[in-house]
């Protein structure tokens, strides 16, 4: 993602595909401290001011609008704040690859979009999986906070809570976060909203998610021009976008989406005449994760070459 092209101010903003994962938080903030994150933080209103006011925790914002990062990022630049960090990423996909277990003291969310029409509640963040998910990467006695304007959304969250090891404590609140959408409903006179507090009373162990040493893949039979590479649809899509080939090098690429749950990647795979054979492998310039999706995609591509006779 571009952000604001300087550099005093972009250092706030983590290139997460560029790092080590799990992330050394310790390492990003120079210290050991309480980490906080804030899902969907908007225009950094709450965050900025959260950071401002526990200056002994740090802060890491999710969001994934990039117009909303950029003006964030200025903001936090202009208070001289050293205490947060924030990522452009899916919710799921940063709890899943870029935390530890046990590594998280609080996570919050204030008024998510609700997706009320029933047939868009496959988009609702806080399921069972979800809450899970947040329990086995909080600390023990660490909390997740939802505040909503919405009380069928509410409701909703309330029922998720299925064996996730929580305590649950819900509250009806006055207006105090100083948000924008929280102004919009004051506004509109809504004089009330309705939060739940998870708090982490047992340990969840969940499959971590895992990322794929890839490689080079090679063949001894190719005919670049024979080659078709033919797309799977479905919960794990993998759509090739185009094959550019130069037949005087003997150099290929193949452009590739693939597409799972909350995650949408764009990568090239290149392929090369070394020797008596062609070797392939995912483009090092593209940053992604190597998720199983990505790993299969290589391999049809190896499928597909080796049906072709060169």
């Amino acid at each position: 993602m571009k952000t604001t092209s300087d550099p005093a101010i972009d250092r706030f903003f983590l290139q997460h595909l560029e790092l080590p994962r799990p992330i050394s938080w310790q390492n990003i903030f120079g210290r050991q401290a309480p980490l906080v994150v804030e899902i969907g933080f908007g225009d950094g209103e709450y965050l900025i001011a959260s950071a401002k006011k526990n200056p002994g925790k740090d802060f890491i914002g999710i969001e994934i609008s990039g117009g909303l990062i950029r003006k964030t990022l200025k903001r936090i630049a202009a208070q001289k704040l050293s205490n947060v960090r924030l990522l452009k990423i899916h919710a799921t996909i940063a709890l899943e690859y870029l935390f530890e277990k046990n590594s998280l003291a609080e996570i919050y969310a204030l008024f998510p979009f609700p997706w009320p029409k029933k047939r868009h509640y496959r988009h609702r963040l806080f399921n069972t999986k979800f809450l899970r998910l947040a329990n086995n990467r909080l600390n023990l006695g660490g909390t997740f906070m939802v505040t909503t304007d919405y009380k069928p959304y509410f409701d909703w969250i309330l029922k998720q809570n299925k064996d996730a090891g929580f305590q649950l404590k819900k509250h009806h609140i006055k207006p105090q976060f100083h948000t924008r959408f929280e102004r919009k409903w004051k506004e509109e006179g809504q004089k009330k909203f309705f939060q739940l507090v998870f708090i982490k009373k047992t340990h969840k162990k969940i499959l971590a998610k895992k990322e794929y040493t890839l490689g080079t893949l090679s063949c001894a039979t190719f005919d670049p021009k024979a080659c078709k590479f033919k797309s799977i649809t479905g919960p794990k899509s993998i759509i090739f976008k185009y094959f550019d080939l130069d037949a005087k090098r003997k150099t290929a690429k193949v452009g590739i989406l693939t597409a799972e749950e909350n995650l949408t990647q764009r990568f090239s795979v290149l392929i090369k005449k070394e020797g008596p054979r062609w070797e392939m492998c995912v483009n090092e310039q593209d940053r992604i994760l190597r998720t199983a999706t990505v790993k299969k995609a290589l391999e049809e591509i190896l499928k597909s070459c080796r049906k072709t006779r060169s």
